[in-house]
């Protein structure tokens, strides 16, 4: 008898849910293979690290140029020889004694976000001699070492994090000195130094950390053997020596007849030692890098090997595609090696003063590190967290740095000081040479026309040409500096009594040769930003008030230039503007309306703005006062030993979390009640590759096909990358941190092989674009290690407000301009080799303690000269299309939420197109709302999407209408950075493409696994089939009397 057939109604409850099991698997395994395959490559095989070996060899090299270039001579005196104490000579650099803990602890990385990790190893300064094949006394080496390991329960020597103590930001070991005292220098050490060499390496170093500004006293290493107590000395801080680092100085001076002092330093010291008549030299160094430390040992030795580069017929280097130099070879490959003079070329991108604390006007509202009784927080919001009550007040003003100091001696204001030169030690853009240069100006041009005097038009573009003669006997490099000094009248617009306009960097100028530089700028980049109306002239905006404008050709900020013998015009050139002034309404650059944004339009009355700020802090409890060149003595601001109460109008703007209407109306949002249809044109991200403008309609078009859904994790899911878009087949990429260069000490607990760079301020030392531009191609070339690494998170450009910033490694400079010009060609380089640059951090970012919501209070004419100015230069000259929003509020709102500076000012004023990223952020805090924020012009937040944060986002009409627009904002910056890096050259990593290769081996095992399912489908439906044809077969014989057998 045939086996009875299964009936229909079994087989399909067994066979189809099995069918549709494996169908859906299948079409899983195919979506996320369509959709994911980047993150599943990245998951399974890791990230690429196979970063071209050429690219890391330049990526070295250019750590040591920038070194070599940023290192600044501060001093250099001569023996009764006339022969000056660097470079050293052959017999000299032969044997050093180094002295110094920090020489043990070499800085080559700052910390926190600055923080370079890489499996390259950096260099540090003891291995770097022996490279060189300079002795250095071992038995004081050992000494450093010894007490090092005696007195600490951490010790790791290779890695910077380690040898401090601790790798978590702000920590407090972070900050330790750890120097021997007078005891450890027995007199068997003393006679091994003197045995050894008559030269002393002094060493001092200091560094700074995320999350921590440098405290106004100091934490030591206790003295006893093998104690591991730190001890804290009050009534010294941080950036000055320490009694046992004065007493090693007074080791190095008794045994050694020659000292040179090196400072391993981001941040600015007191450094009135360096004036001791037995200190022969002094380098101003900076934090390294992987290997920059090479650079010093180049400018100690004041020569170097390099190799031979290929040059063409005019004498110019020839560059690959990729704009690496091609060197000449020998027939086995090898390079060619030559021997070249080194000269240290940097300025100083601060002014170095004697006593920061009693001479620095912002240190009197420094922060929540200072230990002096000052107070910064609301009396009543103390059930509130530090995000909704500390506050900070820039009452200097414009005075900020040199604009400060210069102006106060203009005013006679260091008179009871002894003058200028006891105030201050090195001015800003001060650094020597080893060799000596006149200038001579060969053409001053205004709007094309010679014009050495008279009227300046209003539209003046002004050109100042200079043929720069080294007249010593040391090949070398020089820096023309050009200031002007703009008409001041008392109690009107305040205006700094100097003002860097404008720099040049010469090439390498041999003895008895010349090079020549060109110096540009507007009449309008002298205009003051008046918004008061202090003129009483019915204008709030730029201006220049009528009267005499002198430009001045400086060495520094405060000595004039020695000019040629040949120069027909002295370095003061002396223009006037018609007495009614000029008002300018427009940017110079965009066209768009220029007008207050955050105080009221008229600069007088109620804060009538869109943000209602409160900016300037007129309507705190107290409102805040502000230093003034009408009166600098009496408006000096002091520390605050009352707190203020926070007013009920700030508490309410403060904590608001969406737009209110009439802010939805202002911004064009209004009235928006259902939710936008999704339109599919059937277009993807491949579509818009190419197209160069925002404003293209392809652009509406496309982001109406992403869902709300993409679009809130979009916004809310930009940890350290870009959320892939499915329906437009956007992939996710990847961005990462590291001003100093990439690294992934955040993201990965496996660094990739990525060049740590020198620090921003050591770049800003060499006050040379074209190094900014070649770090920017160096990084840019990097990123083709990683699989889809599109974005960086850098560079910094905030302003040294005061020495003690805790991140003032990984800013430039207390002045806007050079910030803004060592930016803007760092963030065109890397454009130009595919990586967009989220500078950060926007804005007023300028102290770590308590930055989180911290209430930020400055006039808008500070907000705009001194702190926005470097980030407009870096969008207008570097083309920055993404920028990272500050952590901290610009009055009373968080800056991302700012319209008036993310909308009117960044997008409108200045014509930025692009991508704002928040800082870090966890999804349960509440202080970076959401909602407001891409109202006002912030995009995406650095943040894992997971929390309560983003809900107000979901299935909101208007809140996905303004998402499109975050939408459109990421993708332009994609394909704004790919044009610009088809445009350099099409060659170049990331132009149109992810950058890298990804490991696609394991697609193989998905079509395998796929086919298998298929074959299991297939038997399964077969089965099916065949039980229901049997079945039906069985009915249809019942029906003609037969039985329900199987016949076949």
């Amino acid at each position: 008898m045939a086996k009875k057939a299964m009936s229909v109604k079994k087989s399909l409850a067994i066979f189809v849910p099995g069918i549709t099991a494996v169908v859906a698997i299948m079409l899983a395994l195919v979506i996320a293979a369509t959709m994911f395959w980047q993150d599943i490559s990245l998951w399974l095989y890791g990230r690429a690290q196979t970063t071209d070996a050429a690219v890391l060899e330049g990526g070295t090299a250019l750590c040591e140029n920038i070194v070599e270039e940023g290192i600044v001579l501060l001093k250099n005196e001569k023996d009764g020889k006339g022969k000056p104490a660097l470079p050293l000579s052959k017999e000299e650099i032969a044997k050093v004694n180094v002295f110094g803990w920090a020489a043990f602890d070499w800085m080559t990385s700052a910390f926190g976000s600055g923080y370079s990790n890489t499996d390259l190893e950096k260099v540090k300064l003891f291995p770097a001699l022996e490279k060189a094949g300079i002795e250095y006394n071992k038995d004081l080496a050992d000494m450093y070492e010894k007490f090092y390991c005696d007195h600490t329960t951490v010790y790791n020597p290779v890695d910077d994090l380690e040898y401090r103590g601790g790798t978590s930001f702000g920590s407090e070991k972070i900050f330790t000195i750890h120097e021997p005292g007078t005891g450890f220098y027995t007199e068997a050490i003393k006679n091994s130094i003197i045995a050894h060499s008559d030269v002393a390496l002094v060493v001092i170093g200091r560094t700074g950390s995320e999350s921590k500004d440098l405290k106004l006293n100091q934490v030591k290493q206790e003295q006893k053997n093998k104690s591991t107590t730190n001890i804290t000395v009050n009534d010294r801080h941080y950036l000055e020596l320490a009694t046992e680092e004065e007493e090693m100085l007074a080791v190095a001076k008794e045994t050694c007849s020659k000292v040179i002092v090196i400072l391993n330093t981001a941040n600015t010291m007191e450094a009135g030692f360096i004036d001791d008549e037995k200190i022969d030299g002094a380098l101003l160094v900076g934090i390294t890098g992987l290997t920059g430390v090479n650079g010093l040992i180049n400018v100690l030795r004041g020569e170097k090997q390099t190799p031979v580069p290929e040059r063409d017929d005019n004498g110019n280097v020839k560059y690959n595609e990729d704009g690496t130099v091609i060197y000449k070879t020998d027939a086995a490959g090898n390079k060619l090696m030559e021997t070249v003079k080194v000269s240290p070329s940097g300025r100083t991108a601060d002014t170095y003063a004697y006593d920061i604390l009693g001479t620095n006007p912002a240190m009197a509202n420094y922060g929540a590190e200072s230990n002096d009784g000052a107070i910064n927080t609301y009396s009543n919001a103390k059930s509130d967290s530090d995000r909704y009550r500390a506050y900070i007040d820039y009452s200097e003003g414009i005075y900020v740095g040199y604009k400060w100091y210069e102006t106060a001696d203009k005013e006679g204001f260091w008179a009871d000081k002894g003058g200028y030169d006891k105030v201050v030690q090195y001015p800003f853009g001060y650094g020597l040479s080893y060799s000596q240069f006149e200038w001579e100006v060969t053409g001053i041009k205004v709007n094309g026309k010679e014009q050495k005097n008279g009227e300046l038009p209003q539209d003046g573009k002004i050109e100042v040409t200079v043929v720069v003669h080294n007249t010593g006997d040391y090949p070398s490099m020089d820096v023309v500096e050009l200031y002007y000094t703009p008409e001041y009248i008392s109690g009107g617009i305040e205006k700094a009594y100097v003002n860097l306009g404008a720099f040049a960097k010469t090439g390498v100028i041999a003895p008895g040769e010349a090079d020549t530089v060109k110096l540009e700028l507007t009449v309008q980049s002298m205009a003051s930003y008046d918004c008061y109306d202090k003129n009483n002239n019915g204008h709030t905006g730029y201006e220049l008030d009528g009267g005499k404008y002198q430009l001045r050709l400086m060495k520094n900020a405060h000595e004039e230039a020695t000019m040629h013998r040949n120069s027909d015009t002295e370095a003061v050139i002396e223009y006037t503007v018609p007495v009614a002034g000029y008002k300018y309404d427009k940017d110079e650059k965009s066209g768009e309306s220029v007008e207050n944004r955050f105080t009221n339009k008229d600069g007088k009355g109620n804060d009538n703005t869109v943000d209602k700020a409160d900016l300037d802090g007129s309507h705190e409890s107290t409102p805040v006062k502000y230093l003034t060149r009408e009166n600098f003595k009496n408006s000096y601001p002091q520390k605050q030993t009352t707190a203020r109460t926070r007013t009920a109008e700030a508490e309410q703007i403060s904590k608001a979390k969406k737009p209110t209407a009439e802010q939805l109306s202002y911004a064009g949002y209004g009235n928006i009640t259902s939710m936008p249809e999704v339109v599919n044109s059937g277009l993807t991200v491949d579509d818009v590759r190419g197209v160069k403008t925002y404003d293209d309609e392809i652009w509406g078009q496309l982001t109406a096909q992403i869902t709300a859904k993409e679009l809130v994790k979009l916004i809310s899911d930009g940890y350290f990358k870009t959320a892939a878009l499915p329906s437009i087949e956007k992939s996710e990429y990847v961005d990462l941190d590291g001003p100093a260069g990439f690294n992934t000490r955040v993201t990965s607990s496996a660094p990739c092989k990525f060049v740590a760079y020198p620090t921003a301020t050591l770049l800003a030392q060499t006050w040379d674009v074209n190094q900014a531009h070649a770090f920017g191609l160096s990084v840019g070339r990097e990123a083709s290690s990683m699989p889809g690494l599109k974005g960086w998170y850098a560079p910094g450009a905030n302003i040294h407000r005061n020495p003690f910033g805790g991140r003032n490694g990984e800013y430039y400079s207390e002045d806007s301009l050079l910030s803004g010009a060592i930016c803007a060609g760092t963030v065109l380089g890397a454009k130009q080799m595919g990586v967009y640059s989220y500078v950060k951090h926007f804005a007023v970012n300028d102290s770590e303690k308590n930055r989180e919501g911290l209430f930020t209070f400055l006039t808008e004419q500070t907000l705009r000269e001194i702190y926005l100015r470097p980030f407009e230069i870096m969008i207008k000259e570097g083309g920055g299309n993404a920028l990272m929003t500050s952590m901290n509020r610009l009055g009373r709102v968080w800056s991302g939420a700012n319209y008036g500076l993310m909308t009117e000012i960044v997008r409108n004023e200045w014509g930025f197109n692009g991508t704002a990223v928040t800082d870090w952020v966890n999804a349960s805090d509440d202080y970076m709302p959401p909602y407001l924020g891409i109202w006002a012009g912030n995009d995406i937040w650095l943040s894992n999407g997971i929390g309560s944060l983003f809900n107000s986002l979901n299935n909101d009409p208007t809140a996905t209408v303004i998402g499109r627009k975050v939408a459109h904002d990421v993708l332009w910056t994609l394909i704004d950075t790919e044009n610009t890096a088809k445009a350099y050259d099409p060659n170049a990593a990331g132009a149109g493409s992810d950058g890298a290769e990804y490991d696609l081996t394991w697609i193989a095992y998905v079509v395998l696994v796929e086919v298998a399912l298929a074959a299991g489908a297939g038997v399964m439906a077969y089965f099916l089939a065949r039980n229901i044809i049997r079945n039906k077969k069985s009915a249809e014989a019942s029906a003609d009397g037969g039985d329900e057998t199987d016949n076949g």
